[in-house]
Order: structure tokens, then sequence, then C-alpha cells
């Protein structure tokens, strides 16, 4: 894990290196910051906020090291005014994928993951063979982050996950919470159309 404070600079980095492809130039906005509760924030099931009245993108700072700084690039994405969570999901990808540090990079690679789920329903059995090649790091911080999420979730985050569903179909995204995996048609694209 890195220093938050080199974590985000490095973020930042990444996002004015793709600006061009991601329509972004000039963008240098507030730091993002954590949440003083985050543990509240983290038995609703919540990594990161983004409040529209401050212009703040705000993180949970007891969210494992291996995802925050895909959860910091996915609040800063929606400062820059993709405020759809798949758009926001995609973004943060990219920024993290393209980014020059290999710590941040894993962390977008690693939250990218559920791509797997898309080709697991196309073909189990090439999803099952990929899945098998995975290396022991990355297979370790996925045990220690389901298990970071299995001793902190319950009802509590069933019922922000049911109020968030509501708010995000209130706002004419008519899957609600679905759409967060909604970035995994976005990232098989990216990759189709780029590759890594």
């Amino acid at each position: 894990p890195m220093d938050r404070a080199g974590m985000i600079e490095e973020i930042n980095r990444s996002y004015e290196m793709q600006a061009g492809d991601l329509l972004l130039r000039g963008f240098r906005l507030g730091a993002p910051k954590p949440v003083l509760f985050s543990r509240v924030l983290t038995r609703m099931g919540i990594t990161g906020v983004y409040n529209p009245f401050t212009g703040e993108a705000n993180f949970d700072r007891e969210v494992h090291p291996v995802e925050l700084p895909f959860v910091i690039a996915h609040e800063m994405a929606h400062q820059r005014g993709f405020a759809r969570e798949d758009e926001a999901n995609f973004v943060a990808f990219v920024v993290c994928a393209n980014s020059p540090n290999a710590y941040v990079r894993y962390s977008g690679f690693y939250n990218a993951r559920s791509v797997l789920r898309v080709l697991l329903t196309v073909s189990p059995d090439d999803a099952r063979a990929i899945a098998k090649t995975l290396a022991p790091g990355p297979r370790a911080d996925e045990v220690a982050v389901r298990a970071f999420w299995r001793q902190h979730l319950g009802q509590t985050s069933a019922a922000t996950n049911y109020v968030n569903d509501k708010y995000l179909k209130a706002n004419r995204i008519p899957n609600g919470t679905n759409n967060y995996l909604d970035s995994n048609a976005l990232v098989i694209a990216y990759y189709l159309k780029v590759g890594w």
C-alpha cells in the first residue's frame, strides 16, 4: 500500500495523462478526502461518496488498500461530471489501468475482475480457466477483501443498497444499483478497441 497523499497524486497524474481520451482537459479539483465517520460507511457497504453541493470526492478510509485507488478514482470521476455509476467505474478503470504507478494500475485491474462474470454467462469453461490462472498475490487479495466485507456487511448494508437502488432509479437509471456492473461492457469494449 501507498501513503494516501502519494496515491492521490498518482491518480491525479494519471487523470492528466488520460485527459485527451476522456475529454477532461485542465481539471484540477479539490483533493479527495477521507470521511470522518468511515466506520459508518463501512457498515453501510459504501466505499465512497461524491458531494454535489461541495464538489468533494470523499472515500471510506477503511476500504481494503487494494480497492482504495479505484474507489478514489471513481469518486474523482463523479467530481469531473460522470454522474452514472457505470461511467464513473469505467473512467476509474481507464485512469487506474493506465497509471504509470504499479499499485494504482493493479487496483484498476483488480476491480475490473468483475468482467469474468460476463464471461461466466457466455462461456463458463473459459471463465473458470482464466480464474485458475490468477497468481497467488491477487488470490490472497481476493480472500482478504471478501473477509473484510464479510466482517462488516449486514442488515445496514442491505438497507443502504435498497435506498441507493431506489435513488438511482428515481434519477433515470432504470437498473438501479446494477448500473455499477454495466461498466463491464464498457471495459470489454475498451479492451476490444484498445487492448492493454
